[in-house]
């Protein structure tokens, strides 16, 4: 409707440039290879005007008046993200070639074709093409693992995050399927917690991760009594008039 989005829209080719040239930036650390987020930021092409008259040009029809689940509208903008992972592709082989070996390149996009190309991901395209070494994603469709294996595409089992019960699920639901690797990703809790740790530095350990399934990891917690030699068990303030000044660790109120 003409509504303006904070979005940048990889409709227009100094989108996709920049963030080659992002890409490129990246690759000249010792890298071993990039991943690709998709699941964070759609859509990644709405209804600015290249998008707009070049589907004119090609079906000879306005997409506003279509229904925004119209398969060749969708494919027509998902087009414009494969353009991306071809440019991202050469890149990324560029720089291998520089260095004497393959680096890597996967994606995480959703998982299944529907939500997929509802985002602007046509993934069967990127795979066939061999734009991608490896897709990230979650086993919920065996079609869609089937036409990564039938493409030699790596499947990277993908364990989600927050909670310890789905690292193990599925986890050993990759390792079912053939996952050639773990991912892990939405870590923006989990890093300060030593339970969650102590199962995702072990993923890679099949045994281990079924023992975690049998008994997730209990943390011992230690309280600390002293420390060089000063008494760090007893507070301020405790039992204060009214409750103020609060009671306090007196390590922290002694300065």
């Amino acid at each position: 409707d003409g509504t303006p989005l904070p979005k940048l829209s990889y409709a227009f080719p100094q989108v996709q440039q920049f963030m080659v040239d992002l890409m490129k930036e990246v690759g000249e650390t010792d890298i071993d290879g990039m991943d690709l987020c998709f699941m964070r930021g759609p859509m990644y092409v709405g209804y600015e005007a290249p998008a707009v008259e070049e589907f004119k040009q090609i079906y000879g029809e306005d997409p506003h008046d279509l229904d925004e689940h119209d398969e060749r509208w969708l494919l027509h903008k998902a087009g414009y993200v494969t353009e991306f992972l071809r440019a991202a592709r050469n890149l990324v082989d560029e720089i291998g070639k520089k260095r004497g070996r393959r680096v890597y390149l996967s994606a995480a996009p959703y998982w299944t074709r529907s939500l997929n190309l509802y985002h602007g991901f046509d993934v069967p395209t990127w795979v066939k093409e061999g734009l991608v070494d490896g897709i990230e994603t979650s086993l919920r469709d065996q079609d869609f693992i089937n036409m990564l294996r039938d493409h030699d595409c790596e499947f990277i089992a993908d364990v989600g995050a927050r909670l310890p019960e789905n690292y193990v699920k599925c986890a050993l639901t990759g390792y079912d399927a053939g996952a050639a690797s773990i991912g892990i990703w939405d870590m923006n809790e989990p890093q300060d917690k030593p339970e969650h740790w102590e199962i995702l530095r072990n993923l890679g350990h099949r045994q281990q991760v079924q023992a975690f399934d049998r008994q997730l990891p209990v943390m011992k917690t230690i309280r600390l009594k002293t420390v060089g030699g000063l008494d760090v068990c007893h507070t301020t303030n405790r039992d204060a008039p009214e409750g103020w000044p609060p009671e306090m660790v007196t390590l922290i109120t002694c300065g």
